[in-house]
């Protein structure tokens, strides 16, 4: 009885699973290509293509610094200034001596064009009309001086305020305001994050893993140590 017993328990627990699995539902998904990005890591050293060391380009006493380490500063925004008293002064005086120049030209021009209209007539001499020529290419070249002068002076002016190259970081500020600095001496660093540039570090000569180097893998290898175990017995 026992034996029979075991027997209809077997068969009772085969007919329920049986019955159970053919009333579950298995779940199902469409199987399709994927396109997955390859991803390769590499030891390397990341710098920014852009950093430089700001310096001064004229002799003077710092009156103002507006922005400090880890600010982010705008293209072409003032950073530094210095004191520009003497600067504004010889700009004011460059503008004055060209408005000077230009009114002589301008007069150096209407004496020769009536110098010449006389000359056509015959009522001066040939010596009349050189020397008018003669002036106004003078004052031509005194306004011209002028003009370089004039340009000079600006860019004098402009020294007195320190600007970014580009837009960044600041990640040193070398000086203090009220300090008095000389041409080119350091001023501020920075750096920009809009373009990177990467070194990979080359691999280390005739550093390989030890399977490599012995020509097979570990699998095989532990393959060999098991077939010559026997010989050694």
């Amino acid at each position: 009885m026992r034996k029979r017993s075991g027997r209809w328990l077997v068969i009772v627990s085969l007919l329920a699973w049986s019955g159970l699995g053919a009333t579950a539902e298995l779940q199902t998904a469409a199987a399709a290509y994927q396109t997955v990005p390859k991803q390769r890591v590499f030891d390397a050293t990341v710098e920014a293509v852009n950093q430089a060391t700001v310096s001064a380009q004229i002799n003077g006493r710092i009156v103002g610094i507006y922005f400090d380490i880890h600010d982010y500063v705008p293209r072409g925004k003032v950073i530094i200034s210095f004191r520009d008293t003497e600067q504004r002064t010889q700009f004011e005086v460059a503008q004055a001596v060209l408005r000077e120049a230009e009114v002589r030209l301008s007069e150096a021009q209407i004496e020769f064009e009536r110098v010449e209209q006389i000359y056509e007539r015959r009522l001066v001499s040939k010596s009349a009309l050189d020397r008018a020529k003669a002036d106004l290419q003078a004052a031509k070249a005194r306004a011209d001086s002028a003009q370089a002068g004039l340009q000079r002076a600006e860019e004098l002016l402009g020294y007195t305020e320190v600007r970014a190259p580009y837009a960044g970081i600041v990640v040193k500020r070398l000086v203090e305001v009220g300090e008095s600095v000389t041409v080119g001496q350091p001023l501020m660093a920075g750096l920009s994050l809009e373009q990177l540039r990467y070194y990979r570090r080359p691999a280390a000569a005739g550093h390989r893993p030890a399977a490599a180097r012995s020509g097979c893998n570990g699998a095989a290898a532990r393959r060999r140590r098991n077939w010559r175990s026997p010989a050694r017995r």
